[in-house]
């Protein structure tokens, strides 16, 4: 619309201007008119005049009036240079009642300023005056003619509403064909919207190939722009829907390797005691120490099972450490060093509760040493320590006569893991890691000192320290 009414204002203007430059025209055509018209005129009486005849001066005008047809006169007279009317004639057949007014007062200062001659308008009367004087001198006589323009007017007002009309007409049919030629132009921006607001609603599409324009277009280049970002797009959301599966398979793995790792360890020094109960139930002793060691093997078995279905949330009510959770590890771990010939070294300087989370202590213990056993060779020795140190954090360290923790093993343990790579194997690292990290501990890799082998250090604040310091 706005292109429309801008082709339009555009074209009334230039015809305005186009009226204009016909109407100047007209006005210099008619002036050069009157200066032939008043060079006869001139002729005509200059003669009469000089004689000062004025009634043969007036016959001379008549006859003038007569012989120009191709001007209306209305009224001719010859003014002397002091002012006084020498000759004044009027046209036969001029309406006698027609007011033609007095001479103006423009011409009669022009004439009394010497001018060369003139052309006044009298728009009262609807008439022109034309005016020269016959000699050159300071103060001449001079003819004076009043002309009528009533046809002119009436003419140039026809002409006016020819143009006018003409104008409008050709204007809005200019207005009208700007506006649907833009409106076409536009059908592309129309169509980008449309699948704009669509997007916004969710339903992200490209447009169909019959409705692109031509590819050598901006619209062209700009719509099959928009339909690369659509493909991109949808690209990036099947990529992003197939690594949110691969994701989820691999959580659900990871979940199930957990809790086959946390539940197995447990079992494995579960059956001893129950083997060791068998064996010598028949001392009391014997067979209630093997029972509560089963009976905490199946709350931490329980508590496992809580603490995954809690999303690996820590437990804010789990049990504090005992010495007894620690004599229990000890032999739970004691059976898996056996079999494997390699000689325990234990010592443990527990010998209160102390306000951590039991649970979590006995996974990452058990966890590391079982890893300790593993590495090292028959015959070697792997040392425990457990101490509790003046600031009451509980300081545990672990360490084997193996070949060392490979570099995989030790970036897990470090927090540092590929999350591609969610199988079970090293499974006990990296919970290890989060253990010790929700309990706010901390973890060290060293060496064992001159033996081969690698030494881990584990420290883990009192729950209402690490609260505090939280």
């Amino acid at each position: 619309m706005a292109a429309g009414l801008l082709i339009f204002l555009v074209s009334v203007a230039i015809s305005q201007l186009m009226l204009t430059s016909i109407y100047r025209e007209q006005e210099e055509g008619l002036v050069r008119l009157a200066d032939v018209y008043l060079d006869g005129l001139a002729a005509a009486v200059y003669q009469p005049v000089a004689d000062r005849d004025s009634e043969r001066a007036e016959r001379s005008l008549q006859r003038v009036m007569r012989f120009h047809q191709g001007i209306r006169e209305l009224r001719i007279l010859v003014r002397l240079g002091e002012g006084t009317i020498f000759a004044d004639v009027r046209h036969l057949e001029s309406d006698p009642g027609r007011d033609l007014g007095a001479l103006p007062e423009a011409v009669v200062a022009a004439l009394d300023a010497g001018e060369d001659g003139g052309f006044v308008v009298s728009d009262a009367t609807g008439t022109g005056w034309v005016y020269r004087p016959l000699t050159g001198e300071a103060v001449a006589p001079a003819v004076i003619a009043q002309l009528d323009l009533r046809r002119l007017e009436e003419k140039r007002a026809a002409l006016w509403v020819t143009l006018l009309s003409a104008t409008l007409l050709l204007s809005a049919a200019a207005a009208l064909a700007g506006y649907l030629m833009v409106a076409v132009m536009l059908g592309p921006v129309r169509t980008l919207i449309d699948r704009l607001e669509a997007a916004q609603r969710g339903r992200l599409a490209a447009v169909q190939e019959r409705d692109l324009p031509p590819a050598t277009t901006e619209f062209g280049r700009l719509l099959r722009a928009f339909n690369g970002m659509v493909e991109a797009i949808e690209e990036r959301r099947h990529l992003a829907a197939r690594l949110a599966e691969r994701d989820k398979a691999a959580v659900l793995g990871r979940l199930a390797g957990t809790v086959a790792h946390e539940v197995r360890n447990p079992l494995g020094g579960m059956l001893n005691a129950l083997d060791t109960v068998r064996k010598f139930g028949g001392r009391r002793e014997t067979r209630e120490r093997g029972l509560e060691l089963i009976e905490r093997g199946l709350l931490s078995i329980g508590d496992v099972v809580g603490r995954v279905l809690a999303v690996h949330r820590m437990p804010t009510n789990g049990r504090p450490l005992t010495p007894e959770d620690m004599d229990d590890l000890r032999l739970l771990i004691e059976g898996e060093a056996r079999r494997r010939g390699v000689v325990l070294h234990w010592i443990s300087a527990l010998d209160s509760p102390l306000d951590v989370g039991s649970t979590e202590i006995r996974q990452i213990v058990l966890n590391l040493l079982l890893n300790a056993c593993s590495s090292t060779p028959g015959g070697g020795t792997v040392r425990f320590g457990a101490v509790v140190e003046a600031d009451g954090e509980l300081r545990l360290e672990i360490a084997d006569e193996g070949p060392g923790m490979p570099e995989d093993a030790a970036r897990r343990l470090r927090g540092i893991e590929d999350s591609s790579r969610l199988a079970a194997s090293g499974m006990g690292l990296s919970i290890v890691r989060e253990l010790v990290v929700a309990l706010n501990g901390t973890v060290e890799i060293t060496g064992s000192g001159q033996r081969p082998g690698t030494c881990i250090v584990v420290r883990v604040p009192a729950r209402e320290a690490a609260d505090g310091h939280v």
